[in-house]
């Protein structure tokens, strides 16, 4: 997702998020961002 903590080094790249579960009556909640999904959660 576009919130994604991300930085470049060496030729090396590395993303990091932070993100959480939550289940309720036998469904997961998800986010949706142009046909992307993710646990909620952000950096």
């Amino acid at each position: 997702m576009s919130s994604d903590w991300h930085f470049e080094a060496d030729n090396t790249v590395c993303s990091f998020r932070a993100g959480g579960i939550l289940i309720d009556k036998g469904m997961v909640l998800v986010q949706s961002d142009n046909g992307e999904y993710a646990l909620p959660g952000g950096i």
